[in-house]
């Protein structure tokens, strides 16, 4: 005769899809059954019917996105374009480096190799392309902070090309991302 694995006075069936198992498969003790008697424990009725959901399943809204990576540098817009004159145009390439990896690292979902962007500086079209992309990537930080996305790597191209005006102006917009959090 085989043993009933509820409880020895319970002459119901169990139900695999409410009965709690362990990894062995066995009915853990306490566990959907009264510990006294052996009998199954009633199961709401709003349980039973609560649809189960993956963690993974669920969305996150970009204004809601909580960022993982570290917030970047507040740098003083036109400080970094006035270093440019004494470093005869040196500092452009590591504020270029810098700015792009902290917008790698604030937001996951940016996709830039700092290097490879300074090194695309270097390459005539190529370096206007990369320019107008770190605009871009400005823009998706600054909507993953939850505020407005208001750079442009339109206005970036234009002021790049007038003095590498793009340093006071991309630094500016990438202020407001770092004070936002």
């Amino acid at each position: 005769m085989s043993e009933n694995p509820v409880g020895p006075e319970s002459s119901m069936p169990v139900d695999p899809l409410t009965s709690p198992k362990t990894e062995l498969g066995t009915e853990e003790p306490g566990a959907g059954t009264d510990v006294i008697s052996g009998s199954p424990l009633p199961v709401p009725a709003q349980d039973a019917l609560a649809p189960i959901v993956p963690a993974s399943a669920t969305t996150t809204p970009a204004s809601t996105f909580s960022r993982t990576g570290p917030m970047g540098k507040t740098r003083s817009p036109f400080g970094g374009w006035l270093l440019l004159i004494p470093t005869l145009g040196i500092y452009y390439l590591f504020w270029y480096h810098n700015i792009n990896r902290e917008l790698r690292d604030y937001d996951p979902t940016v996709e830039v190799n700092p290097m490879l962007a300074v090194i695309c500086l270097f390459i005539p079209i190529v370096g206007l392309i990369s320019i107008y992309n770190t605009g871009n990537r400005i823009r998706q930080a600054q909507a993953t902070s939850g505020g407005p996305a208001e750079s442009s790597g339109v206005i970036g191209l234009i002021t790049s090309i007038f003095f590498a005006l793009d340093v006071p102006y991309y630094s500016s917009q990438l202020n407001q991302v770092w004070q936002r959090d």
